[in-house]
This record gives C-alpha cells, structure tokens and sequence, in this order.
C-alpha cells in the first residue's frame, strides 16, 4: 500500500557520519549516500567498514543500518532486477538485527543517532516489502511505543494489519489516528483509501467527501469522488 510505502522512504534516514580514521574517509563517504547506485556504490563502502573489524559498536551498528538502507532502495540501482530485490531485502532484515543487537550492548550513548533510534521501524518496513505482515504489524507496534508521538509507526501498522488480513484492527488503528489528529484530512483520506480496499464504498465515500470538505482542493479525494461515482456509489 502506498502508505506503508511512504512511510518506509521517509524513516530510512541518513546517517549523521562515522567516526574513522582518514584512509576509511571514502568508504564513510559512500557508506552515508546512497546515490542511485545504492548495490554498487553504498554496500560495498558499508562492508569494507564493516569488515574492517575496528569500528566501536555504534559506528559499526550505522554502517549495518546504512547498508540495510541501500538493500531496502536496490530497485533505485539501475543494475539490480526487481527478481533480486526479496534476496536484498533479506539481508537487510539480517544487518538491522545485528544494527540492533549492537545498539542493546553499547552502553556509551545515552541518545543514539536518530537512524538507530530508528530500527524497530526501518525493520517493519522491511518486513512489510516481504510481504510478512503479521511480524511488520508487530514492529510497527514497537516502533510506535519507542516515539509516541510519531504518526508513520501507527499508519505502517494500520496498513500491515490491512495486508494480513486483520481489517477490524486496521481500521480501528486508522479510526484512532483521524480522532488523535482532527485537524489533519489526511487521515480520513487514508481511512477512506483502506474502506474503498475493504469493499466499503459507502463509507469510503463519506470519508473522502469530507476530506473535501476540510480540503476542497484536495486532488486525491476529488479524483477517488469520480471514481466511486463510475461505480454508482451515492
């Protein structure tokens, strides 16, 4: 789903930089950009650090993240087919549980860099382009209670819910998120997108009639307006 999609290209995030010796200078530059080469530039700097066996356990815990990171953008990479991508997906869940695993043991930093504050929902999304929905619900859960205030964690789970075939839940986590934010439309779009997938076009059809209300230039709910109309929906 577009949501949960959205969502994962806004939390996979940059790294803040590597603390290395100047000969690794280069491997940390291309280790933090992802470029549109993210298999044949970013993963092979991230595992020249990574198997160089000097970084602390928070840098090596970055550039685990950071390399989880090009895995998760490879369809950017003109060089890898769509076929290969589940393969990279993968290792990118196997990088960002060691990421994690080395984030639990290094005492040293009170607050972690933001990406591996960030892990239970760079995780999720991975789970979720592997289509393992049950276990992306999960870690969306995780990632939610770690930054309450963060609404990309809620709408990942919503969608997860969706796609493993829980529609009670997902509505319910999207029902929370229009009362928690009245002011945002693009909540009610949201639910209205999720009901219009679930097959309940009438109530579609009201949520996004009042996005239109609340936003009457809103492109998406005047275009989804027509098209429920094509279908006869009053």
């Amino acid at each position: 789903p577009m949501g949960a999609r959205s969502t994962a290209a806004l939390s996979l995030g940059l790294l803040a930089g590597l603390a290395v010796a100047p000969a690794w200078a280069d491997d940390a530059r291309d280790c933090r950009n992802l470029s549109f080469r993210p298999v044949e530039v970013t993963v092979p700097a991230c595992t020249r650090l990574i198997e160089t066996g000097g970084l602390g356990a928070q840098d090596l815990a970055l550039a685990l993240r950071r390399r989880a990171d090009a895995y998760y953008f490879a369809r950017l990479d003109p060089g890898v087919r769509d076929a290969a991508w589940p393969e990279l997906l993968v290792r990118a869940l196997d990088d960002l549980d060691r990421a994690a695993a080395l984030a639990e043991i290094d005492a040293a930093p009170a607050d972690p860099p933001f990406v591996l504050g960030m892990l239970p929902m760079a995780r999720a999304d991975v789970l979720f382009a592997l289509e393992r929905y049950d276990e992306a619900a999960e870690a969306y859960a995780e990632a939610a209670g770690l930054s309450p205030a963060s609404t990309g964690p809620r709408s990942g789970r919503a969608w997860a819910l969706a796609a493993a075939g829980r529609p009670g839940e997902a509505l319910a986590e999207l029902d929370a998120l229009v009362r928690d934010h009245p002011a945002d439309a693009g909540w009610l779009f949201h639910r209205g997108r999720m009901r219009e997938g679930m097959g309940d076009l009438e109530a579609a059809l009201a949520d996004f009639r009042a996005v239109l209300d609340a936003v009457p230039d809103h492109a998406g709910a005047a275009q989804a307006l027509e098209r429920l109309a094509a279908e006869d929906v009053r």
